[in-house]
């Protein structure tokens, strides 16, 4: 995952635009989100929210990129990034943190080894 400019390098699965995905989205992969998704994410690879894409649920990822909304705690085991039109409502923790201005966020962060 390139971290730096808010792109992935590779993308396993896609949810679209327009989606509507209710339940539990689980891979090894990397994942890019789109559309809108109610439920818990376990991705052991990396996961980008897209810009108009809306998350409710939490989330247990190698690497997360938000650039849309997001409402349930973060976990990554190796990085979380918010981009400048992102929001995150929950918690975070991570080992590494990155939040551009002009970010919206509520929540904790924890810093994890």
């Amino acid at each position: 995952m390139k971290k730096e400019n808010g792109k992935i390098d590779s993308i396993d699965t896609i949810l679209g635009q327009g989606i509507i995905f209710k339940g539990e989205l689980k891979g090894d992969g990397n994942i890019k989100i789109d559309g809108q998704l109610s439920g818990l994410i376990e991705a052991t690879g990396d996961v980008y929210i897209g810009k108009k894409a809306g998350v409710i649920g939490d989330c247990h990822v190698g690497s997360i990129i938000i650039g849309g909304k997001v409402k349930g705690n973060v976990v990554a085991l190796k990085r979380v990034e918010i981009l400048p039109d992102g929001e995150l409502h929950g918690d975070i923790l991570a080992p590494r943190i990155c939040i551009a201005d002009g970010v919206i966020f509520e929540g904790n962060c924890k810093i994890s080894k």
